[in-house]
């Protein structure tokens, strides 16, 4: 267990199947490499495509 402030780390949370909630926390200084950020400009298109699909699939299955 680490005892560091708040401040000096990463958080992250995302639902998962069955309605179950998924929270983790990262201490900066465990945390190796940040991800990589790019413009959807900037990737080769069969990557763009993919992306669109991907994103298109999530809108048709949103239940709002």
């Amino acid at each position: 267990m680490y005892k560091t402030s708040i401040k000096n780390l990463f958080f992250a949370q995302w639902e998962r199947a069955n309605d179950n909630l998924y929270f983790t926390s990262i201490p900066i200084s465990e945390f190796e490499k940040s991800p990589e950020q790019k413009p959807i400009s900037k990737v080769p298109e069969i990557l763009k495509q993919g992306i669109h699909e991907f994103l298109k699939s999530l809108g048709n299955n949103l239940d709002f």
